[in-house]
Protein backbone atom coordinates (compact mmCIF):
# COMPACT_ATOMS: atom_id res chain seq x y z
CA UNK A 1 0.00 0.00 0.00
CA UNK A 2 1.38 3.18 -0.41
CA UNK A 3 2.32 5.90 1.43
CA UNK A 4 -0.73 8.50 -0.09
CA UNK A 5 -3.51 5.42 -0.02
CA UNK A 6 -4.66 6.56 3.02
CA UNK A 7 -4.93 10.08 4.05
CA UNK A 8 -7.24 11.85 7.07
CA UNK A 9 -8.48 15.14 7.25
CA UNK A 10 -11.05 17.09 8.84
CA UNK A 11 -13.88 17.74 6.79
CA UNK A 12 -16.44 20.89 6.99
CA UNK A 13 -20.11 19.19 7.29
CA UNK A 14 -21.68 22.32 5.21
CA UNK A 15 -18.79 20.90 2.10
CA UNK A 16 -20.43 16.76 2.91
CA UNK A 17 -23.60 18.26 2.79
CA UNK A 18 -22.87 20.24 -0.19
CA UNK A 19 -21.63 17.31 -2.09
CA UNK A 20 -24.57 14.71 -0.81
CA UNK A 21 -26.62 17.99 -2.76
CA UNK A 22 -25.25 17.51 -5.52
CA UNK A 23 -25.28 13.97 -6.36
CA UNK A 24 -21.20 14.09 -5.91
CA UNK A 25 -20.71 11.94 -2.22
CA UNK A 26 -22.85 8.23 -2.92
CA UNK A 27 -22.84 5.35 -1.06
CA UNK A 28 -21.72 1.85 -1.81
CA UNK A 29 -24.76 -0.21 -3.40
CA UNK A 30 -24.52 -2.61 -0.57
CA UNK A 31 -24.73 -1.23 2.47
CA UNK A 32 -27.99 -0.91 4.21
CA UNK A 33 -31.02 1.88 3.67
CA UNK A 34 -31.13 4.53 6.17
CA UNK A 35 -32.89 3.15 9.48
CA UNK A 36 -32.11 5.62 11.80
CA UNK A 37 -35.20 6.66 13.78
CA UNK A 38 -36.33 10.26 14.31
CA UNK A 39 -35.36 10.22 17.95
CA UNK A 40 -31.52 8.78 17.12
CA UNK A 41 -31.98 12.12 14.27
CA UNK A 42 -32.58 14.55 17.50
CA UNK A 43 -29.46 13.27 19.66
CA UNK A 44 -27.42 13.48 17.20
CA UNK A 45 -28.29 17.26 16.42
CA UNK A 46 -27.85 17.75 19.99
CA UNK A 47 -24.32 16.47 20.45
CA UNK A 48 -23.46 18.60 17.65
CA UNK A 49 -25.29 21.68 19.33
CA UNK A 50 -23.55 21.09 22.17
CA UNK A 51 -19.92 20.80 20.73
CA UNK A 52 -19.32 17.23 21.27
CA UNK A 53 -17.92 15.01 18.62
CA UNK A 54 -20.35 12.94 16.50
CA UNK A 55 -17.75 10.35 15.48
CA UNK A 56 -15.30 9.94 12.29
CA UNK A 57 -16.26 9.13 8.99
CA UNK A 58 -14.38 6.71 6.41
CA UNK A 59 -14.35 8.09 2.82
CA UNK A 60 -12.67 7.00 -0.45
CA UNK A 61 -12.09 9.32 -2.65
CA UNK A 62 -13.85 9.27 -6.21
CA UNK A 63 -15.56 6.62 -8.13
CA UNK A 64 -14.99 2.87 -7.04
CA UNK A 65 -13.57 0.61 -9.36
CA UNK A 66 -15.41 -2.62 -7.97
CA UNK A 67 -18.35 -1.70 -6.58
CA UNK A 68 -21.42 -0.14 -7.82
CA UNK A 69 -22.77 2.98 -6.07
CA UNK A 70 -26.03 4.35 -5.41
CA UNK A 71 -27.46 7.83 -3.96
CA UNK A 72 -28.44 9.37 -0.63
CA UNK A 73 -31.64 8.87 0.36
CA UNK A 74 -34.26 12.30 -0.63
CA UNK A 75 -30.81 12.96 -2.53
CA UNK A 76 -30.52 13.99 -6.23
CA UNK A 77 -29.51 11.45 -8.92
CA UNK A 78 -25.52 10.61 -8.83
CA UNK A 79 -23.38 13.08 -10.80
CA UNK A 80 -20.89 12.13 -13.53
CA UNK A 81 -18.40 13.02 -11.58
CA UNK A 82 -17.95 11.20 -8.01
CA UNK A 83 -16.38 12.95 -5.10
CA UNK A 84 -16.44 11.24 -2.63
CA UNK A 85 -18.07 7.44 -1.47
CA UNK A 86 -18.93 7.44 1.76
CA UNK A 87 -18.09 4.33 3.86
CA UNK A 88 -18.61 4.52 7.26
CA UNK A 89 -20.95 7.57 8.49
CA UNK A 90 -24.05 7.07 6.04
CA UNK A 91 -26.61 7.64 9.03
CA UNK A 92 -25.23 10.34 10.30
CA UNK A 93 -24.75 11.94 6.77
CA UNK A 94 -28.40 11.02 5.82
CA UNK A 95 -29.83 12.39 9.17
CA UNK A 96 -28.24 15.86 8.49
CA UNK A 97 -28.86 16.04 5.08
CA UNK A 98 -32.32 15.74 6.05
CA UNK A 99 -32.60 17.85 9.13
CA UNK A 100 -30.53 20.71 7.84
CA UNK A 101 -31.51 20.63 4.10
CA UNK A 102 -34.72 20.45 4.42
CA UNK A 103 -35.58 16.58 3.00
CA UNK A 104 -37.36 13.90 4.64
CA UNK A 105 -41.13 13.60 5.90
CA UNK A 106 -40.55 16.23 9.27
CA UNK A 107 -39.01 19.10 10.42
CA UNK A 108 -36.74 19.58 13.09
CA UNK A 109 -37.47 23.10 15.10
CA UNK A 110 -35.73 24.15 17.87
CA UNK A 111 -37.16 26.63 20.85
CA UNK A 112 -34.69 29.30 21.19
CA UNK A 113 -36.30 30.71 23.90
CA UNK A 114 -36.41 27.90 26.04
CA UNK A 115 -32.40 26.78 24.79
CA UNK A 116 -31.39 30.43 26.23
CA UNK A 117 -33.41 29.58 29.86
CA UNK A 118 -31.77 26.16 29.83
CA UNK A 119 -28.18 24.92 30.97
CA UNK A 120 -27.42 24.24 27.05
CA UNK A 121 -26.81 20.81 27.52
CA UNK A 122 -26.85 17.92 25.24
CA UNK A 123 -29.46 16.39 26.96
CA UNK A 124 -31.42 19.92 27.18
CA UNK A 125 -31.50 20.35 23.70
CA UNK A 126 -32.48 16.74 22.65
CA UNK A 127 -35.53 17.65 24.98
CA UNK A 128 -36.03 21.28 22.59
CA UNK A 129 -36.06 20.23 19.53
CA UNK A 130 -39.61 19.55 18.25
CA UNK A 131 -40.68 17.40 14.96
CA UNK A 132 -43.29 18.78 12.72
CA UNK A 133 -44.53 16.87 9.48
CA UNK A 134 -42.80 19.13 6.18
CA UNK A 135 -46.17 19.42 5.42
CA UNK A 136 -47.78 21.30 8.31
CA UNK A 137 -44.71 22.84 8.83
CA UNK A 138 -45.51 25.24 5.48
CA UNK A 139 -49.31 25.44 6.53
CA UNK A 140 -49.06 26.23 9.87
CA UNK A 141 -46.30 28.03 10.71
CA UNK A 142 -45.95 31.60 8.80
CA UNK A 143 -43.33 33.59 9.84
CA UNK A 144 -45.47 35.18 12.01
CA UNK A 145 -45.64 32.43 14.26
CA UNK A 146 -42.05 31.83 13.81
CA UNK A 147 -41.31 34.99 15.79
CA UNK A 148 -44.16 34.67 18.61
CA UNK A 149 -42.80 31.55 19.38
CA UNK A 150 -39.52 31.88 18.89
CA UNK A 151 -39.01 28.69 16.85
CA UNK A 152 -36.27 28.18 14.51
CA UNK A 153 -36.53 25.55 11.73
CA UNK A 154 -32.51 24.03 11.30
CA UNK A 155 -33.03 23.87 7.71
CA UNK A 156 -32.67 27.22 7.83
CA UNK A 157 -29.22 26.90 8.74
CA UNK A 158 -27.88 25.48 5.40
CA UNK A 159 -25.59 28.30 5.92
CA UNK A 160 -24.44 31.34 8.22
CA UNK A 161 -25.95 34.04 5.25
CA UNK A 162 -28.95 31.43 4.50
CA UNK A 163 -30.05 31.84 8.60
CA UNK A 164 -29.14 35.31 8.69
CA UNK A 165 -31.46 36.15 5.80
CA UNK A 166 -34.02 33.98 7.54
CA UNK A 167 -33.88 35.73 10.58
CA UNK A 168 -34.29 39.28 8.52
CA UNK A 169 -37.36 37.80 7.55
CA UNK A 170 -38.63 36.74 10.54
CA UNK A 171 -37.88 40.13 12.15
CA UNK A 172 -39.81 42.03 9.53
CA UNK A 173 -42.75 39.54 10.31
CA UNK A 174 -42.26 40.76 14.09
CA UNK A 175 -44.18 43.58 15.34
CA UNK A 176 -42.21 46.58 15.89
CA UNK A 177 -41.72 46.62 19.65
CA UNK A 178 -40.44 43.06 19.48
CA UNK A 179 -38.22 43.39 16.67
CA UNK A 180 -35.12 44.18 18.45
CA UNK A 181 -35.79 41.49 20.74
CA UNK A 182 -36.15 39.12 18.64
CA UNK A 183 -32.91 39.42 16.48
CA UNK A 184 -30.63 39.97 19.82
CA UNK A 185 -32.27 36.35 20.75
CA UNK A 186 -31.66 34.67 17.30
CA UNK A 187 -28.29 36.29 17.13
CA UNK A 188 -27.10 35.38 20.48
CA UNK A 189 -28.73 31.13 20.18
CA UNK A 190 -26.32 31.57 16.94
CA UNK A 191 -23.59 32.35 18.26
CA UNK A 192 -23.97 30.33 21.55
CA UNK A 193 -24.91 27.00 19.34
CA UNK A 194 -27.17 27.32 16.30
CA UNK A 195 -23.52 28.65 13.98
CA UNK A 196 -21.93 24.88 15.03
CA UNK A 197 -23.78 23.12 12.50
CA UNK A 198 -22.36 25.74 9.80
CA UNK A 199 -18.65 25.08 11.02
CA UNK A 200 -18.55 21.67 12.13
CA UNK A 201 -15.78 19.12 10.68
CA UNK A 202 -15.91 15.41 10.76
CA UNK A 203 -12.40 13.68 11.24
CA UNK A 204 -12.82 11.73 7.90
CA UNK A 205 -10.46 9.00 6.48
CA UNK A 206 -9.87 8.93 3.31
CA UNK A 207 -8.54 6.15 0.84
CA UNK A 208 -7.33 6.16 -2.60
CA UNK A 209 -9.57 4.65 -4.93
CA UNK A 210 -7.19 2.22 -6.25
CA UNK A 211 -6.62 0.79 -3.32
CA UNK A 212 -7.43 -3.22 -4.47
CA UNK A 213 -10.56 -4.66 -2.69
CA UNK A 214 -9.02 -6.89 -0.28
CA UNK A 215 -6.88 -3.62 1.69
CA UNK A 216 -10.39 -1.80 1.64
CA UNK A 217 -12.45 -4.72 3.55
CA UNK A 218 -9.42 -4.46 5.98
CA UNK A 219 -9.50 -1.69 6.47
CA UNK A 220 -13.35 -1.11 6.77
CA UNK A 221 -13.17 -4.10 9.26
CA UNK A 222 -10.70 -2.64 11.68
CA UNK A 223 -12.13 1.23 11.77
CA UNK A 224 -15.95 -0.96 12.47
CA UNK A 225 -13.92 -3.43 15.14
CA UNK A 226 -12.02 -1.10 17.35
CA UNK A 227 -14.36 2.28 16.86
CA UNK A 228 -15.39 1.95 20.37
CA UNK A 229 -15.69 5.70 21.95
CA UNK A 230 -15.03 5.59 25.77
CA UNK A 231 -18.56 5.72 27.32
CA UNK A 232 -20.12 7.29 30.75
CA UNK A 233 -19.60 4.07 32.41
CA UNK A 234 -16.06 3.80 31.24
CA UNK A 235 -15.70 7.20 33.21
CA UNK A 236 -16.87 6.11 36.15
CA UNK A 237 -15.13 2.86 36.50
CA UNK A 238 -12.29 5.61 36.30
CA UNK A 239 -13.77 8.23 38.86
CA UNK A 240 -15.09 5.61 41.40
CA UNK A 241 -12.02 3.56 41.42
CA UNK A 242 -10.72 2.11 44.58
CA UNK A 243 -8.42 -1.23 45.66
CA UNK A 244 -11.37 -2.32 47.55
CA UNK A 245 -13.60 -1.94 45.22
CA UNK A 246 -13.38 -2.21 41.39
CA UNK A 247 -16.99 -0.89 39.57
CA UNK A 248 -15.50 -3.00 36.64
CA UNK A 249 -15.26 -5.93 38.47
CA UNK A 250 -18.76 -5.25 40.32
CA UNK A 251 -20.54 -5.03 37.39
CA UNK A 252 -19.04 -8.60 35.71
CA UNK A 253 -19.87 -10.38 38.78
CA UNK A 254 -23.51 -8.97 38.27
CA UNK A 255 -23.27 -10.13 35.03
CA UNK A 256 -21.94 -13.51 35.78
CA UNK A 257 -24.69 -13.76 39.01
CA UNK A 258 -27.41 -12.91 37.20
CA UNK A 259 -28.83 -14.26 33.66
CA UNK A 260 -31.45 -11.35 33.03
CA UNK A 261 -28.39 -8.85 33.69
CA UNK A 262 -26.10 -10.66 31.24
CA UNK A 263 -29.24 -11.26 28.23
CA UNK A 264 -30.73 -7.69 29.35
CA UNK A 265 -27.73 -5.50 29.51
CA UNK A 266 -24.85 -7.41 27.61
CA UNK A 267 -21.99 -5.22 27.90
CA UNK A 268 -23.36 -2.48 29.29
CA UNK A 269 -23.42 -1.25 32.89
CA UNK A 270 -25.10 2.10 32.49
CA UNK A 271 -28.61 0.96 33.42
CA UNK A 272 -27.57 0.07 36.79
CA UNK A 273 -25.64 3.74 37.43
CA UNK A 274 -28.93 5.41 35.63
CA UNK A 275 -31.02 2.94 38.27
CA UNK A 276 -28.76 4.64 41.32
CA UNK A 277 -28.72 8.45 39.46
CA UNK A 278 -32.92 7.96 39.10
CA UNK A 279 -33.05 6.72 42.75
CA UNK A 280 -31.14 9.47 44.56
CA UNK A 281 -31.13 12.34 42.35
CA UNK A 282 -34.21 11.84 40.38
CA UNK A 283 -31.98 12.07 36.99
CA UNK A 284 -30.68 10.30 34.08
CA UNK A 285 -28.98 12.68 32.09
CA UNK A 286 -25.30 12.17 31.70
CA UNK A 287 -24.20 15.53 34.08
CA UNK A 288 -26.44 13.55 36.80
CA UNK A 289 -24.52 10.35 36.53
CA UNK A 290 -20.84 12.08 36.60
CA UNK A 291 -21.80 13.79 39.33
CA UNK A 292 -22.76 10.38 41.69
CA UNK A 293 -20.13 10.71 44.52
CA UNK A 294 -18.41 7.60 44.83
CA UNK A 295 -19.21 6.40 47.86
CA UNK A 296 -22.96 6.45 46.14
CA UNK A 297 -22.67 4.19 44.13
CA UNK A 298 -20.62 1.60 46.42
CA UNK A 299 -23.30 1.69 49.01
CA UNK A 300 -26.38 1.57 45.87
CA UNK A 301 -24.90 -0.78 43.78
CA UNK A 302 -25.92 -4.07 45.05
CA UNK A 303 -29.37 -2.93 45.53
CA UNK A 304 -29.52 -0.98 42.07
CA UNK A 305 -28.33 -4.75 40.44
CA UNK A 306 -31.34 -6.30 42.74
CA UNK A 307 -33.90 -3.97 41.35
CA UNK A 308 -32.69 -3.91 37.79
CA UNK A 309 -33.14 -7.61 37.66
CA UNK A 310 -37.02 -7.34 39.27
CA UNK A 311 -36.97 -4.78 36.69
CA UNK A 312 -36.38 -7.42 33.96
CA UNK A 313 -38.40 -10.32 35.18
CA UNK A 314 -40.98 -7.48 35.06
CA UNK A 315 -40.81 -6.86 31.37
CA UNK A 316 -40.62 -10.44 30.60
CA UNK A 317 -43.67 -10.99 32.90
CA UNK A 318 -45.67 -7.82 30.92
CA UNK A 319 -44.26 -10.17 27.54
CA UNK A 320 -41.46 -8.52 26.32
CA UNK A 321 -39.41 -12.03 24.91
CA UNK A 322 -36.43 -9.97 24.96
CA UNK A 323 -34.46 -6.95 25.02
CA UNK A 324 -34.13 -6.13 20.82
CA UNK A 325 -38.01 -6.07 21.11
CA UNK A 326 -38.38 -3.47 23.82
CA UNK A 327 -39.81 -0.39 22.08
CA UNK A 328 -37.57 1.98 24.12
CA UNK A 329 -34.95 0.51 26.39
CA UNK A 330 -35.65 3.62 28.82
CA UNK A 331 -39.14 1.98 29.95
CA UNK A 332 -36.91 -0.44 32.12
CA UNK A 333 -35.45 2.67 34.57
CA UNK A 334 -38.73 3.37 36.67
CA UNK A 335 -39.40 0.11 37.33
CA UNK A 336 -35.96 -0.21 38.18
CA UNK A 337 -36.66 2.77 40.78
CA UNK A 338 -40.11 1.59 42.10
CA UNK A 339 -38.11 -1.69 42.96
CA UNK A 340 -35.31 -0.11 44.67
CA UNK A 341 -37.44 2.38 46.28
CA UNK A 342 -40.19 0.14 47.50
CA UNK A 343 -39.14 -3.94 47.07
CA UNK A 344 -39.07 -6.02 44.20
CA UNK A 345 -42.86 -7.65 45.28
CA UNK A 346 -44.05 -4.05 44.57
CA UNK A 347 -43.48 -4.98 40.67
CA UNK A 348 -45.98 -8.25 41.36
CA UNK A 349 -49.11 -6.00 39.84
CA UNK A 350 -49.58 -6.99 36.79
CA UNK A 351 -52.36 -5.00 35.23
CA UNK A 352 -51.88 -1.53 35.68
CA UNK A 353 -48.10 -1.66 35.54
CA UNK A 354 -48.61 -3.55 31.93
CA UNK A 355 -51.53 -0.72 31.43
CA UNK A 356 -48.76 1.78 31.80
CA UNK A 357 -45.87 -0.08 29.96
CA UNK A 358 -48.39 -0.81 27.02
CA UNK A 359 -49.85 2.94 26.65
CA UNK A 360 -46.45 4.80 27.41
CA UNK A 361 -44.87 2.50 24.69
CA UNK A 362 -48.13 2.65 21.91
CA UNK A 363 -48.27 6.03 22.98
CA UNK A 364 -44.68 6.88 21.72
CA UNK A 365 -44.43 8.86 24.93
CA UNK A 366 -40.57 8.16 25.51
CA UNK A 367 -39.57 9.40 21.60
CA UNK A 368 -38.02 12.26 22.24
CA UNK A 369 -37.13 13.92 25.88
CA UNK A 370 -37.41 10.38 27.18
CA UNK A 371 -34.67 11.79 30.34
CA UNK A 372 -37.76 13.85 31.38
CA UNK A 373 -40.45 11.16 30.67
CA UNK A 374 -38.35 8.76 32.92
CA UNK A 375 -37.63 11.20 35.58
CA UNK A 376 -41.63 11.99 35.24
CA UNK A 377 -42.62 8.42 35.36
CA UNK A 378 -39.94 7.22 38.28
CA UNK A 379 -42.20 9.72 40.58
CA UNK A 380 -45.66 8.52 39.33
CA UNK A 381 -44.77 5.09 40.14
CA UNK A 382 -42.74 5.73 43.28
CA UNK A 383 -45.91 5.73 45.01
CA UNK A 384 -47.27 2.49 46.77
CA UNK A 385 -50.35 3.37 45.23
CA UNK A 386 -50.07 5.39 41.85
CA UNK A 387 -51.93 8.23 41.09
CA UNK A 388 -52.82 6.65 37.31
CA UNK A 389 -55.44 10.37 36.91
CA UNK A 390 -51.93 12.29 36.70
CA UNK A 391 -50.11 10.06 34.00
CA UNK A 392 -52.08 11.87 30.88
CA UNK A 393 -52.14 8.46 28.78
CA UNK A 394 -52.90 9.08 25.09
CA UNK A 395 -52.78 7.11 21.89
CA UNK A 396 -53.39 7.98 18.54
CA UNK A 397 -55.76 5.26 16.27
CA UNK A 398 -55.12 7.11 13.42
CA UNK A 399 -51.23 6.87 13.85
CA UNK A 400 -51.45 3.25 14.82
CA UNK A 401 -52.92 2.73 11.27
CA UNK A 402 -50.72 4.46 9.24
CA UNK A 403 -47.65 3.39 11.21
CA UNK A 404 -44.59 1.42 9.35
CA UNK A 405 -41.63 0.10 10.88
CA UNK A 406 -39.51 2.70 9.46
CA UNK A 407 -40.98 5.89 10.37
CA UNK A 408 -42.42 4.58 13.76
CA UNK A 409 -40.07 1.88 14.94
CA UNK A 410 -41.29 2.10 18.69
CA UNK A 411 -44.65 1.12 17.51
CA UNK A 412 -43.35 -1.69 15.08
CA UNK A 413 -41.72 -2.76 18.74
CA UNK A 414 -44.82 -2.01 20.81
CA UNK A 415 -47.03 -3.76 18.26
CA UNK A 416 -45.15 -6.85 17.85
CA UNK A 417 -44.06 -7.04 21.50
CA UNK A 418 -47.72 -7.41 22.59
CA UNK A 419 -48.75 -9.97 19.64
CA UNK A 420 -46.03 -11.80 21.11
CA UNK A 421 -47.34 -11.29 25.14
CA UNK A 422 -50.87 -12.58 23.87
CA UNK A 423 -49.21 -16.58 23.21
CA UNK A 424 -50.12 -15.94 19.44
CA UNK A 425 -50.90 -18.95 17.26
CA UNK A 426 -49.29 -19.46 13.90
CA UNK A 427 -51.58 -18.60 11.39
CA UNK A 428 -50.60 -21.93 9.37
CA UNK A 429 -50.51 -24.78 11.95
CA UNK A 430 -52.67 -23.41 15.05
CA UNK A 431 -50.08 -24.05 17.24
CA UNK A 432 -48.93 -21.61 20.19
CA UNK A 433 -45.55 -20.11 19.48
CA UNK A 434 -44.24 -20.42 22.92
CA UNK A 435 -40.75 -19.08 22.66
CA UNK A 436 -41.31 -15.83 20.11
CA UNK A 437 -37.97 -14.20 20.48
CA UNK A 438 -36.31 -17.91 19.09
CA UNK A 439 -38.68 -18.91 16.96
CA UNK A 440 -41.20 -16.22 15.34
CA UNK A 441 -40.72 -13.75 12.71
CA UNK A 442 -42.83 -10.87 11.93
CA UNK A 443 -44.50 -11.20 8.30
CA UNK A 444 -46.78 -8.81 6.98
CA UNK A 445 -50.54 -9.44 5.73
CA UNK A 446 -50.12 -7.36 3.06
CA UNK A 447 -48.39 -8.36 -0.63
CA UNK A 448 -45.02 -6.23 -1.72
CA UNK A 449 -46.72 -3.74 -4.12
CA UNK A 450 -47.93 -0.10 -4.71
CA UNK A 451 -47.20 1.93 -1.74
CA UNK A 452 -45.85 1.35 1.94
CA UNK A 453 -49.02 -1.16 2.66
CA UNK A 454 -46.59 -4.05 3.31
CA UNK A 455 -44.60 -1.81 6.37
CA UNK A 456 -48.11 -1.04 7.89
CA UNK A 457 -47.48 -2.43 11.98
CA UNK A 458 -51.00 -3.02 12.12
CA UNK A 459 -50.09 -5.25 8.92
CA UNK A 460 -48.21 -7.46 11.51
CA UNK A 461 -48.79 -11.08 12.44
CA UNK A 462 -46.00 -13.34 14.48
CA UNK A 463 -45.47 -16.73 12.26
CA UNK A 464 -42.96 -19.41 12.58
CA UNK A 465 -40.19 -19.28 9.97
CA UNK A 466 -41.11 -22.34 8.29
CA UNK A 467 -44.96 -20.98 7.73
CA UNK A 468 -43.76 -17.74 6.85
CA UNK A 469 -42.05 -19.34 3.81
CA UNK A 470 -45.21 -21.55 2.85
CA UNK A 471 -47.34 -18.46 2.89
CA UNK A 472 -45.11 -16.58 0.64
CA UNK A 473 -45.47 -19.53 -2.00
CA UNK A 474 -49.47 -19.43 -2.03
CA UNK A 475 -50.75 -16.41 0.07
CA UNK A 476 -54.21 -16.80 -1.20
CA UNK A 477 -54.98 -20.37 -0.21
CA UNK A 478 -53.24 -19.84 3.03
CA UNK A 479 -55.46 -16.85 4.33
CA UNK A 480 -58.57 -17.91 3.41
CA UNK A 481 -58.35 -21.09 5.81
CA UNK A 482 -57.60 -19.63 9.44
CA UNK A 483 -59.71 -20.42 12.41
CA UNK A 484 -61.21 -17.87 14.65
CA UNK A 485 -59.61 -18.63 17.50
CA UNK A 486 -56.08 -17.84 15.74
CA UNK A 487 -57.24 -15.07 14.47
CA UNK A 488 -58.17 -13.72 18.25
CA UNK A 489 -54.53 -14.75 19.30
CA UNK A 490 -52.90 -12.26 16.52
CA UNK A 491 -55.26 -9.72 17.40
CA UNK A 492 -56.94 -9.73 13.90
CA UNK A 493 -61.07 -9.32 12.92
CA UNK A 494 -62.90 -12.07 12.48
CA UNK A 495 -64.31 -14.09 9.11
CA UNK A 496 -62.35 -14.63 6.63
CA UNK A 497 -58.86 -12.88 6.78
CA UNK A 498 -58.32 -12.83 3.17
CA UNK A 499 -61.48 -10.90 2.24
CA UNK A 500 -60.70 -8.34 5.40
CA UNK A 501 -57.38 -7.79 3.51
CA UNK A 502 -59.07 -6.87 0.55
CA UNK A 503 -59.88 -3.79 2.21
CA UNK A 504 -56.62 -2.18 3.86
CA UNK A 505 -57.96 0.94 5.49
CA UNK A 506 -61.17 -0.72 7.51
CA UNK A 507 -58.81 -3.77 8.27
CA UNK A 508 -56.37 -1.42 9.83
CA UNK A 509 -59.07 0.65 11.56
CA UNK A 510 -60.95 -2.88 12.66
CA UNK A 511 -57.48 -4.35 14.63
CA UNK A 512 -56.45 -1.08 16.26
CA UNK A 513 -59.73 -1.15 17.47
CA UNK A 514 -59.25 -4.48 18.44
CA UNK A 515 -55.97 -3.43 20.02
CA UNK A 516 -57.66 -0.41 21.86
CA UNK A 517 -60.14 -3.20 23.16
CA UNK A 518 -56.84 -5.11 24.60
CA UNK A 519 -54.59 -2.38 25.66
CA UNK A 520 -58.08 -1.03 27.79
CA UNK A 521 -59.39 -3.97 28.96
CA UNK A 522 -55.84 -5.12 30.86
CA UNK A 523 -56.96 -2.83 34.12
CA UNK A 524 -59.09 0.47 35.21
CA UNK A 525 -55.85 2.77 34.23
CA UNK A 526 -57.72 5.92 32.42
CA UNK A 527 -56.19 5.91 28.43
CA UNK A 528 -57.42 8.67 25.84
CA UNK A 529 -57.46 7.32 22.90
CA UNK A 530 -57.78 9.92 19.90
CA UNK A 531 -58.25 10.32 15.34
CA UNK A 532 -55.41 12.43 14.73
CA UNK A 533 -52.59 14.53 16.18
CA UNK A 534 -54.89 17.55 15.98
CA UNK A 535 -57.73 16.47 18.43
Amino acid sequence: MSALAVDAKQIRLEDLLNSVEEGTAVLPAFQRDFDWSSSDVVSLLATLLSDWPAGSILLMSGAPKFFEVRKFEDGPDLANDVRYVVLDGQQRLTALFHAIRGRGDVAFILRAQDLVNSDGSADAIEELIELVPRGEWRRDYPLERQSRERLVPLHELRTASDFFAWRDRVIEATPEKERAEVGRLLADVYRSHLGRLNTYAFPAVLLDNDLPPAAVARIFERINLTGLRLNTFDLLVARVYDPEWNLRDRWETARRESEPIAHWFADDGLPVIQTISLNLEGDVRQPALLSLKARDIRSSWDAAVEASEAAILKLRSIGIPAPSWMPYRGLLLPLADRAMRLGSDSLEDDAELATWFWARSLGMDYGVGSSTRIALDARLLSKESPDWSSASFAIDRRLLQSATRRQQSALWSAFTSLLAAEEPRDLLTGEVITSPAEEAVVVSLFPRGEGNLHLRVLGMVLMTRQSARQMRKDRGRFLSTVPEVTLETQLLPGGPLLESLADPETFLRHRAGLLEQRVSGYSSVPIRWFDGRDE
